[in-house]
């Protein structure tokens, strides 16, 4: 049976309950998928993770702070597109629910 239980966030930096958290927004049963494809999956998912890291460090950091906001928001501005976008006619086809994954407007310009 799908877990789809929200945990408390005691950490907000805790990866693997970021990585939890997202299984469950997908509707991706941990205990039925295959432990290849789970393992595969949260290696994307903490390389993203680091990736991002090291745009924020080496790039954003060193910005003025209103180029480092507006680069912040065109990031997630992207990712949110993508979410909407490319995997939403999949998800909705097998759920008829669209979830919003980020609170950002998809249309707002940075």
């Amino acid at each position: 049976m799908l877990d789809t239980t929200t945990q408390t966030e005691a950490n907000p930096f805790d990866l693997e309950e970021k990585f939890h958290t997202y299984l469950v927004q997908m509707g991706i049963d941990r205990a039925t998928m295959p432990a290849d494809r789970y393992k595969e999956m949260k290696r994307t998912f903490m390389h993203a993770c680091g990736k991002m890291l090291a745009l924020v460090i080496d790039t954003i950091a060193g910005m003025p702070e209103r180029e480092g906001n507006a680069a912040i928001n065109k990031l997630f501005n992207q990712v949110d597109r993508f979410m909407f976008q490319d995997i939403a006619e999949e998800y909705q086809s097998t759920s008829g629910e669209l979830k919003e994954f980020f609170t950002i407007d998809p249309t707002r310009e940075p």
